[in-house]
């Protein structure tokens, strides 16, 4: 699906100004669970779904952010956390990801994340876990982002083009990269496609032989062979960033749509507005969405660190192109994602919805780092972006305003199993000024409780057409 056939989010809904619900630091990957078996039974009794059967079962869109290399570690600890949530809140040890999202979206390693977390061999369950995303980071880095590259790519495409790079180090990075790829969407002696994505996914990378962005869709795989895509090379497309790994010449599986494709995340750093519009204007997948207050969105960055460096007026007045190139690159880069994330935070605020929750941890939080944080796939440099994870959980500078009454419910359920503030603090709050652990705890309730409003939906009209049927037999 070529990017200039997917209209802007702001054109299905008027924008207007709104501060973006965001919950800053994201979460880690530990989490204290109820002990009493008992007191999950009593929970239950005390949180029907009655609680929202007034309420249309949501579309839920999982966003995860490119750009951050090595820094991937921190959203795919989000990730691995929320599962987990998810699998206390349902009592379900399998629980994953996929069983609670409709539709998953995710560009460079956001785009890796996804693919993993919906591919399957069978069409039945996910061939990964949460906990193994970031872990596929950690394991692997080193064998794609190793010590050459590393030094001579740190901190972004400008300064890699402008720095220069050896074409030796880009070599060595493509095949490392390669090979984790076909390995990890390997199926015997076949190599698994967009077909084989048990949801919709979408994954951007920027063609240069149209010198246009291109996202690759399950949806368009399923229409036509020539838009399915081996999802080896959808991972690697999306993460082929210029001056660390080649470009991918790459075909569908018909060989009748070519694509020359570079970093997705040069084209679409955050893909969340992509991914809605994708479900506002997909009526054949999604016919009952009417506008964004039937979708909920789940948006994950990698973090946002600061510096080690720190300039002043005297040094940057004499600065030229080279000098500015770094710079140049994180304010490009992090700017990119936040205006799609203040869009359609407006966008979700116009129509009265707060289904919107952007998890972005910023660089107070985070403390400050080294050049080559994003290449470094050092064990140093993989503990520090565990503990920063795992820091991020503990931070309590969380203000949003999610889900109602719905969500209310859940953060007085959390409250009730040791998570959060007192009663008292809810009580006397319309806003969660909690922990990020305990939000994504609020999150998987939500999630689960949605899921149980749709299967319920889709039992009743299944209901109502066995009866009409009868009733026109008669």
């Amino acid at each position: 699906m070529r990017l200039r056939d997917i209209l802007h989010i702001g054109e299905q809904v008027p924008l207007r100004l709104r501060r973006s619900e965001t919950l800053g630091p994201q979460a880690g990957v530990s989490v204290s669970a109820p002990s009493d078996p008992k007191l999950e039974t009593q929970l239950q009794s005390e949180t029907p779904v009655s609680a929202i059967k007034n309420q249309r079962g949501k579309i839920c869109i999982l966003s995860i952010d490119g750009g951050g290399g090595m820094r991937g570690i921190l959203s795919g600890k989000a990730l691995a956390y929320l599962e987990h949530a998810l699998k206390l809140k349902s009592g379900n040890p399998e629980a994953r990801i996929a069983d609670y999202f409709d539709v998953a979206a995710g560009a460079g390693v956001g785009g890796i994340f996804a693919a993993m977390l919906f591919a399957s061999r069978d069409q039945a369950r996910p061939m990964f876990k949460a906990d193994d995303t970031w872990r596929f980071l950690a394991d692997h880095g080193k064998s794609f982002f190793n010590n050459r590259s590393s030094s001579a790519s740190s901190g972004g495409f400008l300064r890699r083009f402008i720095r220069g790079s050896g074409s030796g180090s880009g070599l060595s990075a493509t095949a490392g990269l390669d090979k984790a790829m076909k390995e990890a969407f390997a199926d015997n002696d076949r190599t698994l496609t967009l077909k084989d994505t048990l949801k919709p996914v979408l994954i951007p990378c920027y063609d240069l032989s149209s010198t246009a962005p291109f996202l690759f869709s399950r949806a368009d795989a399923l229409e036509t062979d020539s838009y399915d895509f081996r999802l080896w090379e959808v991972c690697r497309a999306t993460s082929a960033e210029p001056g660390v790994f080649e470009p991918v010449q790459m075909r569908s599986v018909n060989n009748q749509t070519r694509c020359l494709a570079v970093d997705g995340g040069l084209a679409m750093s955050n893909p969340a507005a992509s991914a809605i519009t994708h479900v506002l204007h997909n009526k054949q997948e999604f016919p009952f969405v009417r506008g964004v207050e039937d979708i909920m969105v789940l948006s994950i960055g990698t973090g946002q660190f600061l510096e080690e460096a720190r300039y002043e007026y005297e040094q940057v007045k004499r600065w030229r192109a080279k000098e500015w190139a770094r710079p140049m690159a994180k304010i490009a880069g992090d700017g990119s994602a936040d205006l799609v994330d203040q869009s359609v935070a407006m966008a979700f605020g116009q129509c009265g919805s707060s289904n919107y929750v952007r998890i972005q941890a910023n660089g107070t939080s985070l403390g400050r780092c080294g050049p080559n944080v994003d290449t470094d796939a050092s064990p140093n440099n993989v503990k520090m972006l565990v503990g920063a994870a795992e820091e991020m959980l503990k931070q309590k500078n969380v203000e949003s305003v999610l889900f109602g009454e719905q969500f209310r419910e859940a953060r007085l359920v959390c409250w009730r199993t040791g998570f959060g503030a007192s009663e008292e603090e809810l009580q006397n709050s319309s806003h969660c000024c909690l922990q990020a652990s305990c939000c994504q705890n609020h999150l998987a309730y939500y999630l689960q409780q949605n899921q149980k409003v749709n299967r319920q939906t889709s039992k009743e009209g299944k209901s109502k057409k066995k009866k009409k049927k009868k009733g026109k037999e008669k």
